[in-house]
């Protein structure tokens, strides 16, 4: 089959979709179909950029769109965003090049679903939307955003099937905006890492809580993680940090609490040194304010370490029993679900060893059949 992914975001840049649209099109790949992914610049080229970009990357033909003009605030270019994907200028043109048989969207944007909804009515191509709603900031939205969400999403969801990663964000599609979806379908986030069963003893006198997450995203957690933290300092933990950002906030919050000395920020590290920050945790904590999923959750878990996460968005979904969950904000009920992880080890092997076998759920193989399911289904 040509099957043709639709994406502003694709490595180099780094994240959660970013992962998820790579996975899927080297797996299809792999399974011997005719992969394109049309995608933004990693950054914004300079001058005017009238032709794609192409590469190939595991046998996935990548396309770089044009940007009409690059846009510029206060002299600097800007990233590719998705409000961004708007301004390609290519797109159709792509399509109609491409031939595909299925077109698979990453993000609504308006812009590019109208597009994408364009040449299908006149082509017969089969559409899939995988929106990554995030609905826990929608009441901070202005009007005429939700009123544009709202529209994309019901064009969407009359000319093809939604791809919803858990089923708590689709649920909350349609209660937030009133809206049935005749074809929905829930396809998790795969893991590909390789198991790495849980340890019993701590691996140090100073045990490590490990949390991988955005610096300078608030809905992380790091405030609410720090503010547990506070709470315990008569035991010996140290604090690792790993994710992209310069933790501005992060590093206040830690000096107000006089933690400062118990924190180590890692930046972002390639794969092979992210598996042994997990190999080396005794305890996995991200405590967000919302995860459209939490990918780190089930990484942690498949390498065997315990998970500490809050009841809001997908994670109770995604952890179930296999880890301790607490009201997002509930500074006291985070202190204790640590404590006990860190000081009694029968409790902490007992949820690790759950978790391992929950991440099992989330295997590549157990995905990828979902999904290949879903594309020749009729």
């Amino acid at each position: 089959m040509r099957i043709v992914h639709v994406s502003p975001y694709f490595p180099p840049n780094i994240g959660g979709v970013e992962k998820v649209v790579e996975w899927e099109a080297a797996f299809l790949a792999e399974q011997g179909h005719e992969v394109t992914v049309l995608t933004s610049f990693a950054a914004w080229p300079t001058g005017s950029v009238n032709t794609p970009d192409v590469e190939e990357v595991s046998s996935i033909a990548v396309r770089r769109l044009a940007f009409r003009r690059p846009m510029h605030v206060l002299g600097k270019p800007l990233l590719p965003t998705p409000a961004n994907m708007a301004r390609l200028v290519h797109l159709e043109d792509e399509l109609r090049a491409c031939r595909p048989e299925i077109i698979h969207v990453h993000h609504l944007v308006p812009s590019v679903v109208r597009c994408v909804v364009r040449y299908a009515r006149a082509s017969s191509t089969r559409l899939f939307f995988q929106p990554y709603f995030h609905p826990y900031d929608r009441p901070r939205l202005a009007f005429v955003r939700d009123r544009a969400n709202l529209a994309t999403i019901t064009l969407a969801s009359a000319r093809g099937t939604l791809i919803m990663i858990n089923n708590s964000e689709a649920g909350q599609i349609e209660t937030h905006f009133a809206l049935h979806i005749p074809r929905q379908v829930t396809i998790p986030i795969p893991v590909a890492w390789a198991r790495h069963p849980p340890a019993f003893e701590l691996h140090s006198s100073r045990p490590i809580v490990l949390c991988v997450a955005r610096l300078d995203e608030a809905r992380k957690g790091h405030a609410f993680l720090i503010a547990g933290l506070n709470l315990l300092k008569d035991l010996p933990w140290q604090l690792v940090l790993v994710g992209r950002g310069n933790g501005t906030v992060v590093r206040r919050e830690l000096a107000l609490a006089g933690l400062s000395d118990r924190a180590i920020f890692c930046g972002e590290l390639p794969e092979n040194e992210l598996i042994s920050a997990y190999d080396n945790a005794d305890v996995f904590a991200m405590p967000s304010q919302y995860e459209g999923f939490g990918i780190p959750f089930v990484e942690a878990m498949r390498r065997g370490v315990p998970v500490v996460g809050t009841l809001v968005g997908a994670i109770p979904e995604l952890v179930g029993d296999a880890g301790a969950l607490v009201p997002y904000g509930d500074a006291a009920a985070l202190a204790r679900e640590l404590r006990k992880l860190l000081t009694d080890q029968n409790h902490r092997y007992e949820l690790a060893l759950r978790g391992y076998h929950r991440s099992l759920r989330y295997l590549p193989s157990a995905i990828g059949a979902q999904l290949t399911n879903l594309y020749t289904k009729d």
